[in-house]
C-alpha cells in the first residue's frame, strides 16, 4: 500500500491508498488515517485507467511548425 493524493480537476487533494502488485496500481481506496467525512471520488479511484491508458503521452511533443505551435511530433 502507497500513500498517493488526488489531485485531478476539484482542488480537494483528497488522501488515497494505491495497492501495488508488481509494479503496478491494482486497486485504489480511501486511505484509512484520514477523517471519516474525507472521501475520495470516482475520478481519484479511477486514476490507474489514466496512467495506464493506450493513448497517454509518454514523451513531451515537440512545436514543428512556425513558432512551435502549429504542429507538433513526437
Amino acid at each position: 500500500m502507497v500513500p498517493v493524493s488526488c489531485d485531478r480537476d476539484c482542488g480537494g487533494g483528497c488522501p488515497l491508498s494505491a495497492y501495488v502488485s508488481k509494479g503496478r496500481i491494482v486497486r485504489i481506496t480511501d486511505n484509512p488515517r484520514t477523517p471519516e467525512l474525507m472521501r475520495g471520488c470516482i475520478k481519484g479511484y479511477r486514476i490507474a485507467d489514466t496512467v495506464y491508458a493506450n493513448d497517454r503521452l509518454k514523451s513531451p511533443l515537440i512545436g514543428t511548425g512556425n513558432g512551435g505551435g502549429e504542429r507538433f511530433s513526437v
